[in-house]
């Protein structure tokens, strides 16, 4: 019976947790790019993209979801 209700939450959670877990892979690799003594600016470069690539897909599913909701 549990499983029953968990079913329809697990992807809500998923995409609850996604974006935290990212913040947490992306300070990693930071902090460890830092103790290894790369350049600062290149690196928070690419790490702004990939981060910026990862809000854009962030928006897309949170639009993706009003739209269920006004339409349903």
């Amino acid at each position: 019976m549990l499983w029953c209700n968990m079913k329809h939450r697990v992807p809500a959670i998923i995409e609850a947790v996604t974006p935290v877990v990212a913040m947490l892979i992306i300070w990693r690799l930071v902090a460890a790019a830092m103790a290894a003594g790369q350049d600062g600016v290149m690196f928070f470069g690419g790490v702004a993209a990939v981060a910026g690539l990862g809000g854009y897909e962030v928006k897309s599913i949170i639009d993706k979801r009003n739209k269920k909701k006004s339409s349903g």
